[in-house]
């Protein structure tokens, strides 16, 4: 087999009484999914069952009791970052073996690009080497400082105590607009 699709994600507003969601990309088990209601992780067996692991073209993730209406259903690869292929010195190259490991390091990487897309990015001007963010607490947002070269936590100390490693200048709408809105905790 191969992996033939970038795809790692599918997503779908419930209606209420609909159980049966499609996922259009290669498991290898039961267990490589992630399945979300509205961002709340659900358990496999408990909450879903699902079907067709090992196919190329995907299955169905089966819900016990369908989503509510107008609720987000996210399913996202999930396959454990292991490697299980072992080898044998002298012994016959297992192919269909190696394949297999090929595709899972390759589902592996697709994963990572998913997380990335999701997080918060910096302009490829950026010229620091790491943005560091003070613990969440509760109540508090990110937010420009009044230079609007710095992140800083709302309520914590001047933009200097609260200043971010690096310079932020002209980060743009990707981590914190420079309208006031901001990311909460």
């Amino acid at each position: 087999m191969t992996v033939t699709s970038t795809v790692s994600k599918n997503q779908y507003t419930a209606n209420g009484s609909l159980t049966t969601f499609a996922y259009s990309f290669l498991i290898f088990s039961d267990s490589d999914l992630a399945v979300y209601v509205d961002d709340v992780l659900k358990t496999l067996t408990t909450d879903y069952t699902v079907t067709n692991a090992g196919v190329a073209g995907g299955g169905n993730v089966v819900f016990g009791t369908a989503p509510a209406d107008t609720a987000n259903v996210t399913i996202i690869r999930s396959v454990p970052y292991t490697q299980s292929v072992d080898y044998t010195a002298y012994d016959p190259f297992p192919a269909e073996t190696h394949e297999s490991a090929l595709d899972r390091n390759t589902m592996l990487s697709q994963q990572l690009l998913e997380k990335h897309e999701r997080g918060i990015k910096m302009k490829p001007s950026f010229t620091g080497s790491e943005v560091l963010v003070d613990a969440p607490s509760a109540g508090k947002a990110l937010k420009w400082a009044a230079s609007l070269d710095d992140i800083m936590v709302s309520g914590r100390g001047t933009p200097s105590e609260a200043k971010l490693a690096g310079r932020l200048s002209h980060a743009g709408t990707q981590a914190v607009d420079r309208v006031g809105r901001a990311f909460l905790w």
